[in-house]
């Protein structure tokens, strides 16, 4: 089941990839939290049906601590998080921004020893060195002076996203809701504040409509729905080291989409990045053969 769910967040993080550029292109039409609420909101809209289907009991039995928690994913992951990353890349590469989103590992690393308790052993801890050395060499750390703002506002985006991470473990482990509530309920909230503060007026031209259609079906509903299923297996620290490799995918996609060159250094940040998430899925491996009766109750679906 591990390395099914290393599988599934290693093909999220590859549809990722390809938000930062797609969205710097949406932003030439639309307003950062108009996009953002648009995407969100639609994605929301996406899964509402099966939502409804498959998960009106789970949503039922939900405490008001629950949905208080859940609020407040949303109003972190999407109004503060996702805002503050698609205005950074207002001014930033896609590249940079992506780069950035290293930071999420250590930032859920420290919440991860200091809340959920989930601590990597000293193998895992050398396979998150080198994923985040990997994505060092990736880009050189070449960042602007004159990007301070943006580069503040990404990280601190980043942040926000790694709470609320750290936050959809902690409903998996505790098996209070399923995958569809876990993604449909924060972006409902958090793409709804959005639309509230950013209201789209009119409609987007055919290039914009075509990027906010990817983004909320395959980007957003798809993306966060096996996501949260990988969570089910995997811990926060380690997820947020496969998602590490979203900054390199971006870097690759980035020359297609925009015309950003990457360096030939890129091939072997990427071996070294690799090689640090394949060390923190084995080592991950061996620790939960170990831990026998350890096994976590997820509510099924």
């Amino acid at each position: 089941m591990r390395w099914l769910a290393l599988g599934e967040a290693i093909f999220v993080v590859a549809l990722w990839s390809t938000s930062p550029p797609l969205v710097k292109i949406a932003l030439g039409y639309l307003s950062p939290l108009q996009l953002a609420g648009v995407r969100y909101f639609g994605a929301f809209l996406i899964l509402l049906p099966l939502l409804l289907w498959r998960s009106m009991n789970v949503l039922r039995g939900l405490t008001r601590s629950a949905w208080l928690r859940l609020a407040l994913m949303g109003f972190l992951a999407f109004p503060v998080g996702n805002g503050l990353l698609f205005w950074g890349l207002e001014t930033l590469p896609a590249t940079t921004s992506s780069f950035l989103l290293t930071s999420i590992p250590i930032f859920t690393l420290v919440i991860g020893i200091l809340w959920l308790k989930e601590r990597p052993n000293w193998i895992q801890g050398i396979g998150f060195l080198l994923a985040i050395t990997g994505g060092l060499i990736f880009f050189g750390m070449r960042i602007e002076a004159s990007d301070g703002l943006a580069v503040l506002a990404t990280v601190l985006g980043s942040l926000s996203l790694s709470v609320f991470g750290s936050m959809a473990r902690d409903f998996v482990r505790k098996g209070e809701v399923n995958s569809t509530v876990l993604a449909a309920i924060p972006m409902c909230i958090g793409g709804g504040m959005l639309l509230i503060i950013a209201p789209v007026t009119q409609v987007p031209p055919m290039p914009a409509l075509g990027i906010l259609v990817i983004l909320a079906i395959v980007n957003s509903a798809l993306a966060f729905m096996i996501w949260n299923h990988a969570l089910q297996s995997l811990q926060a620290f380690e997820i947020s080291i496969v998602g590490n490799l979203m900054p390199i995918g971006t870097a690759l996609v980035a020359p297609l989409l925009l015309g950003e060159v990457i360096s030939g250094r890129a091939w072997l940040g990427m071996a070294v990045a690799l090689a640090g998430v394949i060390l923190v899925g084995i080592a991950g491996d061996r620790k939960s053969h170990a831990a026998d009766g350890c096994v976590e109750s997820v509510v099924s679906e």
